[in-house]
């Protein structure tokens, strides 16, 4: 927990919350921008698995140790990122319920656990066995039963766009705006939720999913040159170019084992299990996912698996699972070709990094790719913007994807706020509770590296705030009733250094001081900005901030999980890290480990 003088641009309090590896936290979203007091975090271990639920009180900060409840979930057992939901008739902060996926190593079962938030032991009052297992991912969303039915969107950017095949069920409806599913849902039930009907057992473990990964497919009709010149050259780069043997960190069999492993598509699928959902929860959790469609040909990291979307329906204590990619233009591109054809940008170096290149120039000149369609995966994050549910990722523009009554979740397309967002932005956009506005940012290959805008409540996009003052790419940001605040960290992101000097496209500046950016958040350019140095401050991800003394002060809470060069390290050291001056040289302005 960081305190700020705004007028004296200075930090005037530093508290830390735990000495425990958290991540992902998340509080009560009524609360964003606003001074509140409970979050609920993931506990990773040494290997990134998160094997704890807690929860912390902020008022307990500056002695040992914030966290005031915990909840584990059994040897060689695994959660993901928590997701609070408040109760219908409930006042208090933490009143609520808890979300998360769980996946046991033991059993190969991944399952939906419901947590009491007011509970000291984050009791579990339901538990819902998934017909297929989650992978480790990272964020989700939980949104209420009415579902959101796009009648509006434009896809006519190319003809491949208007491509994307859906599976969209017949018995949908058609109508603007917000709607109540068809048919209506059933009476909330009474019935625990593992009670089995006779004749309707739950379904095996991961039958109804296709292949895992997808060989590569056979192509009935002859294949022009140009495209068997383009896949002889990728096969020739990944037999005799990339760097044999591969580092463990871009081999995938090392990379995709375990639960990392991606699933196929699974249709809607009624699931069993223990206890009682709550009223409060009849709507979706939705988690995105890093998932590759076919198995890699090559070098690959984790960052660059396709998007895909695993929702869990509630309709009357009812619970209905199902799997589903984000159909990309990437994606359908290569379901097309029947295999790989796109680049794995993190897990390129060397000389095969200039190659691929190459060969997808290739493509783009002789018209198998189009990039104005797109080249993102829509595998990060999942946002309610516009009256509308979109999947997100930095390096591309909002896919929409829609909720069907019946539990499935279809892609609709890109989505461009009226052609006023041309190229990507953040996947961790901030939704004012009070306003209904979004505030979002997206960064640029030159400068300015940083643009912030604003989308009001009518899902108008406002014009960006260039920040030229802002030396790298970001992609977070944290807001309160008065501010954006942006962080300046040690990890930077490098768009351009694959291309100019074949360098990595993430690294870390060890020598450099940690800043924060603060701005008024209705700024219409960079000239209140103010630059705040915070040594040590690195995360990637913030929990809330808010304002107090009348906007004087700012408090600003974030997870530090270890120390940047160390986070580069485990993710990838031959790639993120590169060489020369972006070596770590020590800890300089490190500061504690664990949430701030």
């Amino acid at each position: 927990m960081v305190r700020i003088n705004v007028r004296e641009g200075k930090v005037v309090g530093r508290k830390l919350l735990s000495t425990r590896n958290l991540e992902l936290g998340v509080i009560n979203p009524k609360f964003l921008g606003r001074k509140n007091r409970y979050a609920f975090m993931a506990e990773a271990d040494l290997n990134g698995k998160c094997s704890t639920i807690v929860k912390l009180d902020f008022d307990l900060a500056g002695g040992n140790d914030c966290v005031v409840a915990a909840r584990s979930f059994g040897e060689r057992c695994f959660a993901g990122e928590p997701f609070f939901v408040g109760k219908e008739e409930g006042n208090g902060e933490d009143d609520g319920y808890v979300l998360t996926y769980t996946h046991d190593e033991g059993s190969w079962e991944s399952s939906l656990v419901v947590m009491d938030a007011k509970s000291p032991t984050l009791d579990i009052v339901a538990t819902v066995q998934l017909p297929q297992r989650v992978p480790y991912s990272y964020h989700g969303l939980f949104v209420t039963i009415t579902f959101p039915t796009i009648t509006n969107i434009r896809l006519g950017w190319g003809p491949d766009q208007i491509q994307l095949r859906t599976h969209s069920p017949k018995t949908s409806t058609t109508t603007t705006g917000l709607t109540r599913a068809t048919p209506s849902p059933p009476p909330h039930s009474t019935e625990p939720i593992n009670v089995k009907r006779e004749g309707s057992p739950p379904p095996p473990l991961e039958k109804a999913a296709r292949a895992v990964t997808q060989p590569y497919k056979l192509i009935a009709s002859p294949l022009p040159l140009h495209v068997m010149l383009c896949n002889a050259l990728d096969d020739f780069i990944s037999n005799f170019v990339n760097r044999h043997p591969l580092p463990s960190s871009i081999n995938p069999k090392d990379v995709l084992a375990g639960n990392y492993a991606p699933v196929g598509e699974l249709p809607p699928t009624k699931c069993t299990g223990e206890g009682r959902l709550p009223r409060c929860l009849d709507g979706a959790y939705i988690r995105n996912g890093l998932n590759p469609q076919f198995a890699p040909n090559a070098a690959y990291h984790l960052f660059d698996g396709d998007g895909m979307l695993h929702a869990m329906q509630i309709l009357g204590g009812q619970a209905t699972f199902c799997s589903r990619f984000v159909r990309t233009y990437k994606f359908t591109k290569e379901e097309e070709a029947g295999m790989p054809i796109y680049p794995n940008l993190f897990a390129l170096n060397g000389a095969a990094r200039w190659a691929r290149g190459i060969v997808f120039a290739v493509r783009v000149l002789t018209g198998q790719i189009n990039p104005t369609n797109g080249l993102g995966l829509a595998n990060t994050g999942l946002s309610f913007l516009d009256n509308t549910l979109m999947a997100l990722a930095e390096s591309d523009l909002p896919y929409v994807v829609q909720l069907m009554p019946d539990g499935d979740v279809i892609t609709v397309g890109r989505w461009d706020f009226a052609r006023k967002l041309s190229m990507g932005m953040t996947a961790h956009p901030k939704v004012d509770p009070v306003t209904g506005e979004v505030f979002a940012l997206r960064y640029g290959r030159i400068p300015p590296f940083l643009n912030y805008f604003i989308i009001g409540v009518d899902g108008t996009k406002q014009p960006d705030v260039p920040i030229f003052s802002f030396r790298q790419p970001s992609f977070v940001l944290a807001i309160t009733e008065r501010y954006a605040i942006f962080p300046d960290m040690q990890m930077v992101m490098k768009p351009l250094a694959m291309f100019t000097r074949m360098g990595p496209p993430m690294g870390c500046e060890a020598r450099k001081v940690t800043r924060v950016g603060i701005i008024p958040r209705y700024a219409t350019d960079e000239s209140k900005m103010k630059w705040i140095e915070v040594p040590g401050f690195n995360f990637v991800h913030s929990v809330n901030a808010w304002d107090e003394k009348g906007g004087q002060e700012v408090v600003l809470v974030a997870t530090k999980v270890v120390p940047v060069e160390h986070m580069l390290e485990r993710m990838s050291p031959p790639l993120l890290l590169g060489d020369g001056e972006d070596q770590p040289a020590g800890r300089e302005g490190g500061g504690e480990n664990g949430t701030l």
